[in-house]
């Protein structure tokens, strides 16, 4: 079975860093740590933790970009799907994101002591 790389350990535990500098408002955590929604590839996940991600990225790309008449993006496809989920969708995908961190850090721990 395809392991977790490192590269998915260090940048989702970016992400989640940023989340917890603003736990008191998680809708300015999520648009603080947007792009990393549109940076890590779930290839860079097992299988099972790859599908948790692939589900999360979907989630936060719901409504696509805001586009101007003249075709200019005015948010991205996150960020405007962070514009409008209420504070419980947003703690729900911060807590989503704070347990698959966890997950992926105890696959990579049991990893290196199997090692």
């Amino acid at each position: 079975m395809k392991k977790s790389n490192i590269f998915a350990v260090t940048e989702l535990g970016k992400l989640v860093a940023g989340l917890r500098e603003h736990e008191n408002d998680f809708r300015k955590g999520l648009l603080s740590q947007a792009a990393y929604f549109l940076i890590i590839d779930p290839r860079y996940f097992s299988e099972p933790l790859g599908m948790k991600w692939v589900d999360l990225q979907a989630r936060m790309t719901q409504r696509g970009p805001l586009v101007a008449a003249d075709g200019t993006v005015i948010l991205n496809k996150v960020v405007h799907t962070i514009k409008y989920l209420s504070e419980v969708q947003c703690l729900e995908i911060v807590e989503r994101l704070i347990s698959l961190h966890n997950t992926l850090q105890e696959e990579c721990e049991n990893r290196v002591l199997s090692l």
